[in-house]
């Protein structure tokens, strides 16, 4: 994992260095996801889910990353520029949760998109 700046690194830093390094007020938040499938899907029905994925993700301004099989997927979605919203990220929740076939989905918080880890998921506070 990089390093997140230390607040002593952050206080020298110009406007400048601390939009190349995406911290302070530049700081970009993404979130994880995970969902799994009630059934495995067939090469044309996954193709069919990740089409619709990508673009529910496209519409709203969104980009994700990660691993899609026959019965599970997950990834970090991040925005094409910026942040990711709290609206956003509901929008992904309940556009998964709407898909026929998904049996669990569950989304991380919102979480800084260049330093954070994306494995550590908290139970009690992923939705």
């Amino acid at each position: 994992m990089i390093q997140p700046p230390s607040q002593r690194q952050l206080a020298r830093w110009n406007r400048r260095q601390r939009k190349k390094h995406h911290a302070g007020e530049f700081q970009e938040l993404g979130f994880a996801f995970r969902l799994g499938l009630a059934q495995p899907l067939d090469q044309a029905q996954l193709d069919a889910f990740m089409d619709a994925a990508i673009d529910m993700f496209e519409a709203h301004g969104l980009e994700v990353g990660g691993g899609w099989a026959s019965q599970s997927a997950s990834g970090f979605v991040s925005a094409a520029k910026g942040s990711v919203t709290e609206a956003q990220r509901a929008a992904v929740l309940a556009w998964l949760q709407a898909w026929p076939g998904v049996a669990q989905v569950r989304v991380g918080e919102l979480q800084d998109a260049w330093y954070g880890e994306f494995d550590d998921w908290d139970e009690d506070r992923a939705g």
